[in-house]
């Protein structure tokens, strides 16, 4: 449960192609942000990893209510975009 007022390290994600397979060497973007209080948290860096996920850090989720982390992927001429939507406790 993630309580607000403490940090959350880090999210890890994966990017996969449209069969399935991990793409690696991608370059991602994110942002967390809390929508409906229009503000965000501060710059989220993205780090590759070894085996092809990302690691976003640092989140720091300082108050209850919906929060939501964009992030864009960019591989070669292919890109997405994505949300992932949660709430945090109060």
């Amino acid at each position: 449960m993630l309580v607000p007022g403490e940090a959350l390290a880090e999210e890890i994600v994966e990017v996969l192609d449209a069969g399935g397979n991990k793409v690696t060497g991608a370059t991602l973007t994110a942002v967390a942000t809390m929508p409906t209080m229009n503000h965000g948290t501060s710059e989220v860096l993205v780090t590759p990893n070894a085996d092809g996920t990302y690691t976003l850090q640092p989140l720091y989720f300082f108050m209850a209510g919906f929060w939501q982390t964009a992030i864009h992927a960019v591989s070669g001429t292919q890109e997405d975009s994505t949300n992932f939507d949660f709430c945090v406790a109060g």
